[in-house]
């Protein structure tokens, strides 16, 4: 009898554990504007993103502190990721996960302003 409580107690401790990481992120607490800092070859990148609740997204990139590039789309959550798409890029996608209140993608962190 101890041995089924115990296998029992083991499968719910395991179901609880599944849906907590499951979770990821819902689409309102997406939106809003995002930015981080990364160093790549000995350059160091700060980009910032804006997630409109509208589905589009804004995007700007400055390396060592002078503007390189923008970029917009639409996004979309799914998954529990947000996922952006690029307006041109021929249907490649850019997936970040969400962990500890950050958006992670390549070990870039972006935290939510």
């Amino acid at each position: 009898m101890n041995k089924i409580k115990n296998i029992v107690a083991v499968a719910l401790v395991c179901v609880i554990c599944l849906s907590l990481c499951a979770c990821g992120i819902k689409e309102e607490d997406a939106v809003g504007t995002w930015s981080g800092t990364y160093v790549y070859n000995g350059n160091t990148f700060a980009v910032a993103f804006v997630l409109s609740a509208d589905g589009d997204y804004a995007k700007a990139t400055y390396k060592n502190g002078s503007f390189s590039s923008t970029e917009d789309g639409t996004w979309e959550v799914k998954g529990g990721k947000v996922v952006l798409h690029e307006d041109g890029n021929m249907g490649i996608s850019t997936v970040y996960k969400y962990k500890g209140g950050a958006l992670v993608n390549n070990d870039h962190e972006f935290t939510k302003q």
